[in-house]
């Protein structure tokens, strides 16, 4: 996905698109009942640190770095964003 826009993109706008395919990635929550709206929210909330970080990364040039279980969470997002 990332491949598909110049590096030239800003950010946030390879954000907004990755964001956007998440669908395409999970189609079965496409089709989930209202009790399951807080925990599909949660799940794509949980991603945005690691999507945020790629786009800024790829905007820049530099390789992606990907998540660390191992670590908290400000550690791993410090780590994702200013890694190199």
């Amino acid at each position: 996905l990332f491949q598909t826009f110049c590096n030239s993109s800003h950010p946030m706008a390879i954000m907004l698109a990755a964001v956007g395919s998440l669908s395409a990635f999970y189609p079965d929550l496409l089709k989930f009942k209202e009790a399951d709206y807080e925990l599909t929210a949660i799940r794509m909330i949980a991603k945005i640190p690691t999507i945020a970080a790629m786009s800024y990364k790829y905007s820049i040039g530099q390789p992606f770095i990907y998540p660390d279980n191992s670590l908290d969470f400000t550690e791993n997002f410090l780590r994702m964003m200013f890694a190199t």
